[in-house]
């Protein structure tokens, strides 16, 4: 039985004998007092002598509304009572432990620690066999669950299991797990590495400059300035989802480790990861970037799914978190500070992170949310940091064997789309997925709410390369991607003949 009180309550008796209407008020303000049990609700008003004034229970057939943004009616048998609290917030509580009561039906930890509209909006976008489709397509995130399995297959004989799939840009969010006698994955370890890109922090600037993203004066000749310190900020609180080159990391990363048969669902509400990073160049830091690594360990083997940079790109990508002011920073100099996750009431964490040069005392902080993701990437080869050449690029070039035949035909130069000979190379970059002799592309754009399709075709005729034949095959990269709030351009969606493997997505 859950026991809430309010003090202030004001108490309007409401009659119509002898056909008038009658009202009578109480002078004084009274406390109420209400106990929620599964199907009633009662109620008592009492005054300052503690005498009771009201008393009633409320049940799912008893006369009742609210009046207006702080007023609740009660109606029994010929006469009706108003109570009127002092704000509209009392009003709120009071209502939904009613609420609560009457349907019969005690709050659940869940329903207690999540916003109604957040649970409506995860259940019913998860809801959709299209989206359990894409993210059973991502080939690493599946290949690697089927290997583990059939690795460690004496674990599974006799047991029942369980897929308890979600997606999230933190694995100890939402961990993907099969639960037997043991757990699927059994660890998890999310890394964070100090990273440097100037142009993805001047995309997000305050500075007016054109590329930015936060600087727009009108729109349709409204001024927008008004707006402008609102929009930077909200940027800033957007963690960056997208896949990057490895060459932007500044100091080799700090992991958190998590066991998955030994934490608690209360150590994962708040985490703390300290951390201190000592830099291996010089340049401005402009955040921090995370991905997490986990390891099936089975009795016969373990397995290990990466969504490092360096891997195979699956569809959790990689994620990065801007400081507000960079920090610049020289090699051998140490930066320390905290990454603090809280979990909020919409399933997911608001992100703090504090980081400082202890050479020089220089320090920076941002506070993220991760309800709110900025899905920055687009499917093309993620650009090296500037000044990474060590070399002509263009001696190199031209004295690759094999790579540039000027005796050639062009029709044998690399075509649009085709990685294969970057894939081949000794500069190659595993985070990218091939398509070997892709076909046109194909801009319809595809239903709206799609998580980017990660799969595996093949099959077919060899001999198809338009994307109207006959063996050709229709893959889909969706053009939309969405995960806990509104959709954002992608990708278009690539045509590939039948014969082709996609590799890694």
């Amino acid at each position: 039985m859950a026991v809430s009180v309010f003090t202030g309550v004001r108490l309007l008796s409401i009659g119509d004998a002898n056909g008038e209407i009658q009202r009578q008020s109480e002078q004084q303000a009274l406390r109420l007092e209400i106990n929620s049990t599964p199907g009633a609700a009662l109620i008592n008003l009492s005054n300052s002598e503690d005498t009771s004034v009201f008393k009633c229970s409320l049940t799912k057939e008893t006369e009742c509304s609210r009046v207006g943004k702080q007023s609740f009616i009660i109606t029994l048998g010929q006469n009706s009572v108003l109570l009127q609290f002092p704000t509209p917030a009392d009003f709120c509580s009071f209502y939904n432990a009613v609420k609560s009561s009457t349907a019969g039906v005690e709050s659940s930890v869940f329903n207690m620690r999540t916003e109604e509209a957040s649970a409506v909006q995860y259940f019913q976008f998860y809801g959709y066999l299209s989206q359990q489709q894409n993210m059973m397509q991502d080939n690493v995130r599946t290949g690697t669950y089927q290997r583990a399995i059939l690795q460690n297959h004496a674990d599974f004989k006799d047991k029942d299991a369980e897929d308890a799939e979600a997606v999230s840009l933190c694995p100890l969010q939402d961990a993907e797990v099969v639960s037997l006698c043991n757990m699927f994955p059994t660890i998890g370890d999310v890394h964070l590495a100090p990273f440097t890109d100037e142009q993805l922090y001047m995309s997000s600037s305050p500075k007016p400059t054109s590329g930015t993203r936060a600087y727009q004066q009108s729109f349709h000749g409204v001024d927008l300035s008004a707006l402008r310190g609102a929009a930077v900020e909200e940027y800033f609180r957007q963690p960056i989802v997208d896949t990057f080159d490895v060459r932007i990391l500044m100091a080799k990363s700090v992991k958190y480790t998590v066991n998955f048969l030994e934490v608690k669902e209360t150590d994962m509400h708040r985490i703390e990861i300290p951390f201190k990073f000592h830099m291996m160049q010089s340049g401005l830091v402009h955040g921090l970037a995370f991905w997490f690594d986990v390891a099936f360990m089975g009795s016969m083997m373990t397995v290990w799914l990466s969504t490092a940079p360096t891997e195979p790109l699956t569809h959790w990508y990689q994620v990065r978190c801007l400081l507000q002011s960079p920090l610049f920073t020289k090699a051998g100099d140490t930066l320390t500070g905290t990454a603090l996750l809280v979990a909020n009431k919409r399933q997911s964490y608001d992100i703090s992170i504090v980081a400082q040069v202890d050479q020089t005392g220089s320090k920076s902080s941002n506070t993220l949310d991760l309800k709110n993701p900025f899905f920055r990437y687009t499917g093309t080869t993620p650009a090296p940091p500037p000044g990474s050449h060590y070399s002509s690029p263009s001696e190199n070039m031209w004295n690759t064997s094999g790579t540039y035949n000027m005796n050639q035909n062009v029709s044998a130069m690399p075509a649009a789309y085709d990685l294969s000979a970057v894939i081949g190379g000794s500069s190659a970059h595993n985070n990218l997925i091939p398509l070997v002799n892709t076909a046109g592309v194909n801009h319809t754009p595809s239903r709206v709410g799609s998580i980017m399709s990660t799969g595996l075709l093949q099959g077919g005729s060899s001999e198809q390369s338009e994307p109207s034949g006959g063996g050709a095959v229709q893959y889909p990269i969706p053009s939309q991607f969405m995960m806990g709030g509104a959709s954002v351009p992608m990708a278009s969606p690539v045509a590939i003949p039948s014969n082709t493997m996609h590799y890694g997505s």
